[in-house]
């Protein structure tokens, strides 16, 4: 009896495993799902607050290249070395979407056709933010830029194309490497941080 429990115990696990690996393989199946899976994912189970910790991380690295993972952890590292010398201080990723235009976040998204040039995609994306009750009916489009890896469609970097007066502007990547590459002595922070990332 206590065997057969153990069998069907192992066989759930497993079951629930194999079923989380094709979630993940569907998700990832082309630019538009990948996108649309990922901000459906950060607008309903991540806080708005910057640079992921590892759980935060974990929840969504399955949609992210290696390099975006790395570059997000780092930035995680850098805000935590932040704190522990000017605790007084807000560090640069601790507060705000990283993921978009705004400040805030998007509330809703919608995924538009990607763009294909080989082992690589751009996905617009219309992002809204709903406040007070009322529905964005203008919003804004931000691009998601995926890289085929093993057959998986996976974020890379988000270009802003929001104009907003404290938002984002540029690219994901370079407001992370824009900062991260700096030198900064007081914590104990080289620069060097990066070359761990592929």
């Amino acid at each position: 009896m206590h065997r057969c429990a153990l069998l069907t115990l192992a066989l759930a696990l497993a079951a629930q495993v194999l079923s989380h690996d094709a979630n993940a393989a569907d998700a990832t199946a082309s630019p538009q799902t990948a996108v649309q899976a990922f901000y459906e994912l950060r607008i309903a189970q991540l806080p708005n607050g910057g640079a992921p910790d590892g759980p935060a991380l974990k929840l969504i690295a399955g949609l992210l290249t290696p390099r975006l993972q790395c570059l997000l952890q780092t930035a995680h590292r850098y805000d935590e070395a932040f704190l522990a010398t000017q605790p007084g201080d807000k560090p640069p990723f601790v507060e705000g979407d990283l993921y978009s235009s705004l400040f805030e976040g998007p509330s809703r998204v919608k995924a538009q056709p990607a763009r294909l040039a080989r082992d690589i995609a751009w996905v617009p994306v219309r992002m809204f933010f709903d406040a007070g009750g009322k529905n964005d009916a203008t919003g804004w489009t931000d691009t998601v830029v995926l890289n085929r890896v093993d057959g998986r469609w996976l974020i890379a970097d988000v270009n802003y194309g929001g104009n907003f007066a404290f938002g984002n502007s540029g690219r994901l990547s370079g407001v992370l490497t824009d900062q991260l590459e700096r030198p900064d002595p007081a914590l104990k922070w080289t620069g060097r941080e990066l070359r761990s990332c592929p």
